[in-house]
């Protein structure tokens, strides 16, 4: 193998780039899956009324719901779909790169691989969320 392969932002990182960013498409995703199963969008949970109290003004019968949405509940909820809304946004601009690294010259794709120590620490990052 020609030395070129292994000094630094040589083929070699520039494969380990486009390796990069599919592990980080695929972790991404990964966590994204699991907070959604973990902190369902809908926050609201349903408490049984009596008959003596009321909801407002309007008095309930005995068989009536109210629905109650607890404040730590819905801070949680409310950070948990920001922080998947923010990895679905990562996750398609990796997307975007990983099409871009996938179709540009040989040139730029060696230029790119020279951006390997950079993008590293993002995936510890993730690792860490």
């Amino acid at each position: 193998l020609p030395d070129s392969i292994l000094k630094r932002g040589g083929d070699h990182d520039a494969i380990l780039v486009v390796l990069l960013i599919d592990r980080l498409i695929y972790k991404t995703n990964l966590l994204a899956t699991q907070l959604r199963e973990k902190f369902p969008a809908s926050g609201v949970t349903e408490e049984k009324v009596g008959p003596d109290e009321s909801i407002g003004d309007v008095n309930t019968d005995a068989n009536s719901v109210r629905l109650v949405t607890t404040s730590s509940h819905s801070e949680i909820t409310s950070y948990a779909s920001k922080l998947i809304f923010m990895l679905q946004s990562w996750r398609l601009t990796l997307r975007h790169f990983k099409h871009v690294l996938g179709t540009c010259p040989v040139e730029l794709y060696l230029k790119l691989g020279t951006l390997l120590p950079e993008m590293v620490p993002h995936e510890y990052s993730v690792d860490y969320l």
